[in-house]
């Protein structure tokens, strides 16, 4: 699980080398980038031996001019027979000022490994901002909402002292107090 925000560059890319039978590893992480702020992280995952797993999973949220690149690296080495993996990415721009990008990279050296990837851009629009607004929810809370959901994938994860404590340095993020 992994978090970023805050600082004007951060560039992060764990690895995680899948080296005995049946081994797993997951990754999940939320980077938010806002003025003058360039976040480029993901992760790799190595598949060194037979039946491993591996799950990537990265949210890049983006406002007033901030920037995001999400990286994923999948391989499988020959000999890593009947490997899994999954690749999942998305990117919500908050403006039309800020910019998200991906940057994937698969290498199979394996006829049956199963890797699969997806991923979405998208833009808090008007559309969703007026059905919130016809329910009564203001459109800075509408979006806070929808901030906290998507990061709420990772912070379910850890314990709700630390989940708390994300929570509260997103909506500082979003109200323009950190950075």
């Amino acid at each position: 699980m992994d978090v970023n925000l805050g600082s004007r560059r951060t560039w992060k890319v764990p690895r995680a080398n899948l080296v005995g039978p049946g081994a797993a590893a997951e990754f999940v992480g939320v980077a938010f980038a806002g003025k003058g702020q360039h976040q480029d992280v993901g992760a790799e995952m190595v598949h060194l031996a037979p039946r491993t797993h591996s799950r990537i999973v990265n949210h890049g949220i983006v406002q007033k001019g901030g920037r995001a690149t999400l990286r994923s690296g999948i391989r499988v080495a020959a000999g890593a027979t009947e490997v899994t993996s999954s690749v999942t990415w998305s990117s919500l721009m908050l403006d039309a000022e800020s910019r998200a990008q991906t940057s994937p990279s698969i290498e199979v050296d394996e006829a049956d490994a199963e890797i699969v990837q997806e991923g979405t851009v998208r833009k808090v629009g008007e559309e969703m901002l007026f059905y919130m607004s016809s329910r009564g929810v203001p459109a800075d809370e509408a979006t806070r909402m929808v901030v906290l959901g998507i990061a709420s994938e990772a912070t379910r994860r850890i314990p709700v002292e630390y989940a708390v404590e994300v929570d509260r340095l997103l909506e500082l993020e979003l109200e323009g107090g950190i950075g």
